[in-house]
């Protein structure tokens, strides 16, 4: 069986790590899934206080 893998670009530093502990992939999975949250609620006390906003990708 192959180790598990996960490829992850950091566009900051334009760098690119393979990933292969399943425990570091599982804190950065976590750790994203946090951040995705805390925008989420920003985004969402945005709208509730009827601040107009567009993302733009």
């Amino acid at each position: 069986l192959k180790r598990p893998y996960e490829l992850v670009y950091d566009a900051h530093t334009q760098s690119l790590r393979i990933l292969d502990n399943i425990k570091v992939i599982h804190d950065l999975s976590t750790k994203l899934k946090l951040d995705m949250d805390v925008l989420e609620n920003a985004l969402n006390h945005l709208h509730t206080n009827g601040i107009n906003f567009k993302i733009i990708s």
